[in-house]
């Protein structure tokens, strides 16, 4: 998030808006301080769909950059929350064989695995 551990992002994407929430404590138990609250139109979500995703990750990006403005700090990574009657979870694991002679998993390996876990049958209207 920030090189400050004590900083957080919250990202809300709606129908008619997207919001980013800054906050701050300055140590365990203290209250948060709300360093920016941006909130921006949103006009590729109908009804909790993403239907333009270029169009919702161009408002993100916006909404993000204004939140670091007036934040005063770059954002690196936020919470969010995805829900809707609409998604599904597929749980799929992804088996390979490790390359290097010592047994040692590498970065290849894992994304291998990773693209293997990614190659499953999914019905015509669905996708990962």
């Amino acid at each position: 998030m920030f090189k400050n551990n004590n900083n957080m992002v919250g990202l809300d994407i709606g129908t008619s808006s997207i919001k980013v929430l800054v906050v701050s404590r300055q140590s365990e138990g203290s209250e948060l301080e709300v360093l920016s609250q941006v909130t921006a139109p949103s006009s590729g979500v109908r009804k909790g769909v993403v239907v333009k995703p270029l169009q919702v990750a161009e408002e993100i990006r916006l909404a993000i950059e204004e939140a670091e403005v007036s934040a005063g700090q770059k954002i690196n990574s936020v919470y969010s929350s995805i829900n809707g009657s609409h998604l599904t979870a597929v749980f799929s694991k992804g088996v390979i064989a490790v390359s290097r002679a010592d047994r040692e998993i590498s970065q290849e390996d894992i994304d291998r695995a990773i693209q293997n876990a990614q190659t499953i049958s999914l019905p015509a209207n669905k996708e990962i």
